[in-house]
């Protein structure tokens, strides 16, 4: 599965990127039950920019979706997918 739609407006805000759309991004592909690789890259991608663009409100935000990705994921859903706040 991939984000066809989002991915284009990704690209969009190349070199510093838009934190939040890294962090939306991780949340619909684990949502989707896409590839923890893909998923982990979104996160980590929004973390790293929210830093770089010293927004501690994005970076916190980011940086709580991926603790609460990790956490269902610990957890086990059972098949159900993830539910991420958005």
């Amino acid at each position: 599965m991939s984000l066809r739609a989002f991915d284009p407006r990704l690209s969009l805000f190349s070199g510093d990127s838009n934190g939040q759309l890294h962090r939306l991004r991780g949340a619909f592909l684990a949502a989707m039950g896409a590839k923890q690789s893909e998923i982990e890259a979104s996160f980590r991608g929004a973390i790293s920019t929210a830093k770089k663009q010293k927004s501690i409100s994005l970076e916190k935000r980011a940086e709580a979706t991926y603790a609460e990705y990790r956490r269902q994921k610990a957890s086990g859903s059972g098949g159900r997918g993830f539910r991420l706040p958005l």
